[in-house]
């Protein structure tokens, strides 16, 4: 074989394993929990670059840098959204079969679904039957409460329920505070700068219509329109 076949037959070995997508490193026996999707170029689950599809497993890490998002989707229901710049770490509590978020810093969303999930931050820890709106950062965290409660067990028994919001320090717990609507469309916001994330129903990759915005999604007095849903909730993503 010549150099010129030799050369051509490196590029595209080299360009092959360019492509290839290794999956990240885990410990043997890890557990699957769920189902990535992304949006963005910089998602990493376990340092690795993730891609759409991906399965998410116990103990994994999942970063998101600037002007990317990520959401995973849990095998027994449920999901997390991760807005950009987040980190946090999942884990398989095998004694109470619970998903534990642990996140170090940034903003996610979280709807339990069927799932039991608790939800821990360098201030607070809490087990939710609800759909929740965290944000942290290294000074406190911000916990609102969309629909259903919290239950919230450090660093004291708190209960907060929908339309509330707590802003918990190493130092103070400030609130339950009650929002309005419009302060609630505020609070998640960041999730719309993601749409591909919003418009797909959770166990499907296939892009969905884009649909009205949901402060206008019912009009009032059309024999068609569904009985109102208070917006901003149910999302495109809850709704099943």
């Amino acid at each position: 074989m010549n150099r010129g076949w030799l050369l051509a037959t490196f590029i595209l070995l080299w360009i092959a394993g360019c492509m290839v997508q290794l999956e990240p490193p885990r410990p043997p026996g890890a557990l699957r929990i769920g189902t990535l999707r992304v949006d963005g170029t910089g998602v990493f689950l376990n340092q690795t670059r993730a891609r759409d599809g991906m399965q998410v497993y116990d103990g994994d890490t999942l970063t998101t840098e600037a002007n990317s998002s990520a959401t995973v989707e849990f095998l027994q229901g449920g999901l997390v959204q991760l807005d950009e710049q987040t980190d946090p770490i999942f884990k398989l509590l095998r004694e109470s079969l619970c998903i534990l978020v642990n996140i170090v810093k940034g903003q996610v969303f979280v709807n339990s679904g069927n799932m039991c999930i608790e939800i821990q931050t360098q201030n607070l820890a809490g087990a939710l039957n609800s759909s929740i709106n965290m944000h942290v950062t290294s000074e406190q965290s911000v916990l609102t409460v969309l629909q259903g409660a919290i239950r919230v067990t450090e660093p004291r028994e708190l209960s907060v329920r929908a339309l509330e919001q707590v802003v918990i320090s190493q130092s103070e717990v400030k609130g339950p505070y009650v929002l309005s609507r419009e302060d609630l469309d505020k609070v998640v916001a960041w999730r719309w700068r993601f749409e591909s994330l919003l418009l797909h129903p959770p166990g499907s990759f296939r892009p969905a219509p884009l649909p009205p915005s949901p402060r206008f999604r019912y009009l009032p007095g059309n024999p068609t329109t569904p009985p109102p849903i208070p917006p901003p909730y149910p999302y495109p993503s809850e709704t099943r």
